[in-house]
This record gives C-alpha cells, sequence and structure tokens, in this order.
C-alpha cells in the first residue's frame, strides 16, 4: 500500500458519510435523494435571504474601497505604487474586470457578491454531507451564512468575503482527496486545492496562510499515517505547484509595473495599523477576554451534553429533510414579515439616531441585548468550537486511529481554525470568520443527536431556528452599518438615485440625499482634474465626485493607514492642500476608544491628519456641515472656490 500514490477507496456516496452513526441504512439513492433536496432547498434559502437586501444599501464606507481602488487600476494607476493598499489587490482586479465588461456601477460588484455568497454556503454544504446527514447539514450552514452577514459592515462585495470563498473551495477539494478514487482525480483535487489556497492567499494574506497550512499538513499527515507516503508526497507536491504560479504571475505583474519594492513595503509596514504584533497574534483571546472565557465555558458544557448522547444507526430520511426545509421556510416567512409589519420582535429594533442633546444611543430592548450576545458568542465559537474538535479527533487517533469519517471531521476542523483565527487577527469577532467553524460545530451536534433517541435533536434544531429568525430579521432591518453611518430597513430602502453609478440600486430616503447633495456640492464648485481629499473613511465619494484623491492614501481610518505614512500625509496635505475636503469631524472619546481596541491604547497618528485638515480649514469655503443620519457625528464639506 505505500508504494501505490493514490489507492482506491470509496467515492462520495460510499466513502468517509457512510460511518455510523451516519450509515443511511437504506440505499445510496435514497442518501442522494436527501442530499439533492437539502442543497435546492438551501439554495433557495440562501437566495431569498441575500436578494432581500443585496441591492437596499448604499455602505458608502466599507463598499466603496475595493470599487474605487479597482476603478483606479482601469485608469493606469498601480496598487502601491500609485495608492496604498494593504492587501492582496485580487479581489480589485476581479472588480476592474467586472467594470470593464459590465459597466461602473456599484451593481455589478454586489450581484457577484450575492452569487458568491450563495456558492459559499452549497459549498459547505457539500462539505459537510460528507460525514453529516443532509438535515443537519443544510441547517448548519444555514446558520453559518446568515451569521456570515450579520457583520454591520457585510457589503456583500469585499475582500474578506472572496478570501473565505476561496478558503472552502480549497478545504472541499481536499476533503475530496481524501475520498478519491483514482490518481487522476486525487492529482486533479490536489491540484484544485492548492490554486484555490492560492487565490485565498492573493485575496487576503492572513486567510491564504492560514487555509494553506492547515490543509497541506493534515492531509499529508493523514496519508503518511496510513501508509501512503508516497501519497502524501504527491499531494503536497501538487498542491505547492498550483499555489506557487498563481503569485509568481502576481510577483511577476508587480515587477513589471514596478511595484515590488513598495508592495514589500506595504506588507510590512501595514500591521503597524493593527498595533504591535504581540497585540495582533493575542487579539483572538485577548481583545474580548470575557466572552472568550465563557464561550471556552459554554463550548466544554454544549459538547459533554452532546457527547452523553448515545448515537444509533438510524438512517438517513428524507422526511427529516422534509420536515426541517417546512420549518426553515415558515421561520423565514415570519421573520420578514416581521420587518415589514414590526408586530414582532425581528432580531433588532429600528434605527432611532442619538439621544436628544446627547452623544449615546437609544438603550437597546432585552431581546436584542440577548440576542447580540448569543450572536457574539457564536462568533468566539468558530475558535473555541473548531480547538475543542481539532483536539478531541486528535487525541482520539493518539489512541485508536480514525475512520474515514473522522478524518474528514479532524481536517475540516483544523481548516476551520485557520480560517478563523487568522482573520480575527484583525478584529477578534466579526463575521467572515464563522465559516466553516460554526458550521462545523452545528452540524456535528445536530447530527449526534438526530442519530439518538430523546428531544436533543429537536431543541438544538430549534434554537437553530430561532437564530435563524432573528440573524434574517436583523440584516434585514439594519442592512449595513460602518463609520457612523447606519442605514435603516430595507423596508424604507425605496428610492433610485440620480447618479449613474448608484443605478439598480434602492437607498433610503436621508442615505440617498445627503451621498447626492455631498456630490453635487463637490462636483459643483470644483473642475474635473481637481484634488479631494476624503477623511476618514467614505471612498465611495471619490468614485462619485470623479475627483482624484490629493494623498497617497485614500483611507486615513487608524486601522488602515501606518502612523508613518499619516505623519507623511499630514505634512503633504499642508504642503499641497486639496481643492475640496469631505471631512467627518472626529470625536476625541469615540477615537480614544477605537484606539484602545486597534492600538492597544496607543495614540494613532491619523490625529495629526484631522489636526492638518482643521488648520486649513479656515481657507476653504465651508459649503456644509450636517449630523449624518441615525448618528451625533458630523460630516462637512469644503471647497476653494
Amino acid at each position: 500500500m505505500g508504494q501505490t500514490p493514490f489507492v482506491k477507496v470509496s467515492e462520495f456516496n460510499t466513502g468517509p458519510v457512510s460511518d455510523v452513526p451516519v450509515e443511511p441504512g437504506g440505499s445510496p439513492e435514497q442518501r442522494n435523494r436527501c442530499i439533492a433536496i437539502g442543497a435546492v432547498a438551501l439554495t433557495v434559502f440562501l437566495t431569498i435571504f441575500t436578494a432581500c437586501y443585496w441591492n437596499r444599501f448604499l455602505a458608502a464606507s466599507s463598499g466603496g474601497t475595493s470599487f474605487f481602488a479597482a476603478e483606479q487600476i482601469l485608469k493606469g494607476r498601480m496598487p502601491y505604487r500609485d495608492f496604498l493598499f494593504l492587501t492582496p489587490p485580487l479581489h480589485a482586479l476581479k472588480l476592474a474586470l467586472l467594470i470593464h465588461f459590465f459597466g461602473d456601477q456599484l451593481v455589478v460588484a454586489r450581484l457577484d457578491g450575492m452569487v458568491e455568497r450563495i456558492l459559499t454556503g452549497l459549498m459547505l454544504y457539500f462539505w459537510l454531507v460528507r460525514f453529516c446527514r443532509a438535515a443537519s447539514a443544510m441547517l448548519g450552514a444555514l446558520v453559518a451564512i446568515i451569521l456570515f452577514a450579520s457583520d454591520a459592515a457585510d457589503s456583500l462585495a469585499d475582500y474578506h468575503h472572496d478570501s473565505v470563498f476561496w478558503a472552502v473551495a480549497a478545504g472541499l477539494c481536499a476533503s475530496a482527496f481524501l475520498a478519491r478514487s483514482s490518481l487522476v482525480r486525487g492529482t486533479v483535487l490536489a491540484l484544485g486545492s492548492g490554486l484555490c489556497a492560492s487565490l485565498c492567499f492573493l485575496t487576503k494574506q492572513t486567510t491564504g496562510v492560514g487555509i494553506l497550512s492547515s490543509i497541506a499538513v493534515m492531509v499529508a499527515f493523514l496519508e503518511w499515517k496510513a501508509g501512503r507516503s508516497r501519497a502524501a508526497h504527491r499531494f503536497l507536491q501538487m498542491l505547492i505547484a498550483a499555489w506557487v504560479l498563481p503569485v509568481l504571475v502576481f510577483l511577476g505583474w508587480l515587477w513589471r509595473e514596478h511595484a515590488l519594492t513598495s508592495f514589500v513595503q506595504c506588507m510590512v509596514t501595514g500591521s503597524n495599523s493593527k498595533g504591535p504584533y504581540l497585540t495582533i497574534l493575542t487579539r483572538p483571546f485577548t481583545q474580548n477576554t470575557f466572552l472568550s472565557i465563557t464561550a471556552s465555558i459554554l463550548t466544554l458544557l454544549f459538547a459533554f451534553w452532546v457527547r452523553r448522547t448515545r448515537p444509533t444507526s438510524q438512517p438517513e430520511s428524507w422526511r427529516t429533510v422534509v420536515w426541517v426545509v417546512f420549518f426553515i421556510a415558515l421561520i423565514v416567512g415570519v421573520s420578514t414579515a416581521s420587518v415589514f409589519t414590526g408586530a414582532w420582535w425581528p432580531g433588532s429594533d429600528p434605527l432611532r439616531g442619538p439621544i436628544p442633546g446627547t452623544r449615546e444611543a437609544h438603550p437597546l430592548p432585552f431581546p436584542t441585548l440577548f440576542f447580540d450576545l448569543a450572536q457574539a458568542l457564536m462568533l468566539e465559537l468558530s475558535i473555541t468550537g473548531s480547538m475543542l474538535v481539532f483536539f478531541y479527533y486528535g487525541f482520539r487517533f493518539t489512541k485508536n486511529g480514525l475512520t474515514r469519517r473522522e478524518e474528514q471531521i479532524w481536517l475540516m476542523s483544523a481548516a476551520s481554525f485557520g480560517v478563523a483565527y487568522m482573520l480575527s487577527l484583525s478584529w477578534a469577532a466579526y463575521s467572515p470568520m464563522v465559516v466553516p467553524g460554526v458550521a462545523m460545530v452545528a452540524a456535528l451536534a445536530l447530527d449526534r443527536l438526530q442519530g439518538s433517541k430523546g428531544k436533543g435533536f429537536a431543541i438544538v434544531a430549534g434554537l437553530s431556528l430561532l437564530y435563524v429568525y432573528g440573524g434574517f430579521g436583523m440584516k434585514l432591518l439594519r442592512p449595513h452599518g460602518w463609520m457612523f453611518w447606519s442605514e435603516p430597513s430595507i423596508a424604507e430602502a425605496l428610492h433610485a438615485s440620480k447618479l449613474p453609478k448608484l443605478a439598480g440600486l434602492r437607498i433610503s430616503e436621508p442615505t440617498l440625499s445627503l451621498t447626492e447633495e455631498i456630490t453635487a456640492l463637490v462636483r459643483a464648485h470644483t473642475r474635473p482634474g481637481d484634488s479631494l481629499l476624503v477623511y476618514p473613511y467614505f471612498p465611495l465619494f471619490y468614485s462619485l465626485t470623479e475627483r482624484e484623491p490629493s494623498t497617497y492614501v485614500f483611507n486615513h481610518y487608524l486601522d488602515v493607514c501606518p502612523d508613518p505614512l499619516c505623519r507623511q500625509e499630514a505634512a503633504a496635505i499642508r504642503r499641497h492642500p486639496p481643492d475640496a475636503i469631505i471631512y467627518m469631524v472626529e470625536d476625541d472619546k469615540q477615537l480614544t476608544r477605537d484606539e484602545k481596541v486597534y492600538r492597544a491604547g496607543g495614540k494613532s497618528a491619523s490625529r495629526g491628519v484631522a489636526r492638518a485638515i482643521e488648520d486649513i480649514a479656515p481657507g476653504y469655503h465651508k459649503l456644509l456641515s450636517t449630523q449624518i443620519p441615525n448618528t451625533f457625528r458630523v460630516i462637512e464639506v469644503y471647497t476653494k472656490r
């Protein structure tokens, strides 16, 4: 066996999914029928979910960053060399390609993001059914994708989400490799896994490193321990070859455009915007210490409760799948109705802005507070749960070895931790890190309970459905909010913009009015070719006004712009004042809070950029000073003319 590169093992439906307690007990046709029903139902639910909100918010902050970078690339400007870009550029290059073929409209990127999000859910589902029943996999994938979208700054089309898409694709290929049936199939899957891991790295380097290292180590180790050392070597060779080629093409492109040196500098100095290296590496466990400890305890208690059940070889039942589909459909309908009617708690509460005369928001009702806490703990579960599953099966491996099904679970737990941990280096707990970890934990728990006697499955499925209700409703009620600009319910997003780049979107009246007013003022008081400075984080206005940044950095937010560059930018603003300025007035209290989170309390040099703007502002005409909708923050517009 050790002399055969790829030994013949069982295929998808009769290999890793066939170990007890997942053995269907009936015919393979029955198992395939259940998988097909679950796949179709999940596609429908994910389509409904994303279709409800994909084009019903503006996202002037996070939604415009990569879009503007793509426009700059199409104008011949080079990232790293001509403007600051702190991640690999694959997402921006993809958007540039979409804009080139389908037009310079934000809705094009959103539609691509919607399709990609649905495909992410489907790939996650097909990965889960390798070791779980269809009903459990479907519900676990649905919960994870809705939680994925729960981040207020989720704009569908962003590099974080592209990186997760490619990470899941790489993991699915590696999972299928473990169930390969031939040398050719194994080679193709190894190459596919390496290619997807490379595209993940070229989208977001930390996620790419996490998925590549976890897949390479786990698959090679499992093959080697099974006596297939030649297969392990061949897998690593194919994986690395497929990973290296796109990276070399990317580096060659940078070298040809004289941007390789600036790229390396951006990657090295970029960490400065996240705080000291020790802070970055320990952020997943120290930024929200209380949540991390609480989630760890609850994860252990939940695992103990689930493991107490005695699984049986109950066959895969299409009736169970249909019943789960029915209840999901019911929950989705009720959740949507609650958003439009306000008759029931929809997962959050409507935006009401700050309390009059204060800078504080209205207190949240208890159901929302409880829901937010539960959701925060679920985000932490992506790390605590995947770690627990990984160590549990690692211990089983040292004792008695693992079945084919258990090898699949062990691989997914390693990939889940790799993705979640590397994503959490940017922010300790935010939504992209839940895929695939939360889906795996939920599906494993549901599957074990489904195959046992008692009410455990009904309890966990009921809690999952309750989250689907709250998470679905919350996203529709608050589709986007970042940089103190929160947008209201999709029920209020009824207005079309006169701006060509916003065609196809439906936006709420306060957001649309302010956006069009700011754009019109800048255009009316500047000429094509004039410069603009937007501070700190609304790059979409560069696109809408069609005015070029006056600085090398187009995003001076303290989490993005390194301190050395902030100091250079402040000096440049004073030397060469821009022709127009869009400035969100800084609030020292809020900035201090952000510095505590991002910089371990250290002062950000972005303060110097704000001071430079305030120093030159008296020489400008102030055309507008107004509150951003639903917040106390003020945005101002200045021009020289």
